[in-house]
């Protein structure tokens, strides 16, 4: 309704609902505009936290590997060169072994939990 002086202007339904729906779409415009700015900002966020993960694993296999190579140098002082190789290459292939079977048997009951076919532990 539109006052002017005396008069009085009403609006008719038609230009109600035109009214409304521009005003929804400007408000569906910034809502999006916010989610998008949201994203964006969380995206950047975790790519810093991305790149920190990458960088502190190969710290960590490197320092791993490091270990290895001195457990190898003291083995080898005890009994031999071929010998301390062998088990200190035993031992960490018998870990990789455990941790990739773990790891593929998490993997397999998380897909029957999202297909519906089984429960986490």
């Amino acid at each position: 309704m539109r006052v002017e002086g005396d008069r009085v202007d009403r609006e008719s339904i038609g230009e109600l609902f035109s009214r409304a729906a521009d005003e929804g779409k400007a408000y569906v415009s910034a809502q999006v505009k916010v989610v998008k700015q949201t994203a964006t900002t969380a995206i950047d966020e975790a790519k810093v936290g991305v790149g920190l993960v990458v960088v502190g694993g190969l710290l960590a296999y490197a320092g791993l590997i490091v270990i290895l190579v001195a457990l190898f140098a003291w083995l080898a002082d005890e009994i031999g060169p071929v010998l301390s190789g062998l088990v200190v290459a035993g031992v960490t292939l018998a870990t990789a072994l455990f941790m990739v079977k773990v790891g593929i048997g998490r993997i397999t009951a998380a897909v029957a939990v999202v297909s519906g076919n089984g429960k986490l532990k």
